[in-house]
């Protein structure tokens, strides 16, 4: 048994580059957030060794990879002094959608949209990744939440909304992501 967990531990090593030490990534001040939803219950791979003086185990290398524990899935971790706000963690987790960087909510094109034939469509889809042009008119609750822009000379609107996981009516808390399913439709101006 001992063997196999070895190999099995080489070969994750090999695999991951282990990480900088908390002292060059972080102040004392400072703590770890996933950079997807902005919650503190990251985890991350790491090897730990047996003090027999200690009669305890103790870390011995962190690995790169973070795995957030509230949006479940893979992660980076960004450093903070203060935890995000629930406006920022609904922003944040608005961009992990709409950038394609998370899949656990729903993305819907309009029958004007779609009408307009698959390539425009993986366009739209595109532009709205890439979209980042939030101010105070189009965003004024920072949430991220509402676009418009243009492709191929038409106007479209995208907006995300915040439904109960059973989509049934609106999310309790649209800041956790586990409890809201988010859909982010795409549409024509005329449709809105």
């Amino acid at each position: 048994m001992t063997n196999k967990t070895e190999t099995t531990s080489s070969t994750a090593a090999s695999q991951v580059e282990p990480s900088k030490p908390q002292s060059d990534q972080a102040s004392a001040s400072e703590f770890p957030i996933c950079s997807v939803c902005g919650s503190e219950r990251i985890v991350r791979d790491a090897w730990v060794s047996w003090d027999a003086e200690t009669k305890d185990w103790h870390p011995t290398t962190v690995f790169d990879h973070a795995y957030c524990q509230s949006c479940e899935g893979e992660s980076s971790i960004e450093w903070r002094s203060t935890p995000p706000t629930k406006t920022e963690r609904i922003c944040m987790l608005n961009d992990a959608l709409r950038t394609g960087r998370r899949s656990d909510g729903t993305v819907l094109v309009t029958v004007g949209v779609n009408g307009l034939g698959p390539q425009f469509v993986a366009e739209a889809r595109e532009a709205v990744a890439a979209f980042n042009d939030f101010n105070a008119d189009n965003d004024p609750h920072g949430e991220h939440d509402f676009g418009a822009l243009t492709v191929q000379n038409e106007k479209l609107f995208f907006k995300i909304d915040y439904y109960d996981l059973d989509m049934s009516m609106h999310s309790p808390d649209a800041s956790d992501p586990s409890v809201t399913k988010r859909v982010l439709t795409i549409m024509l101006a005329g449709e809105y």
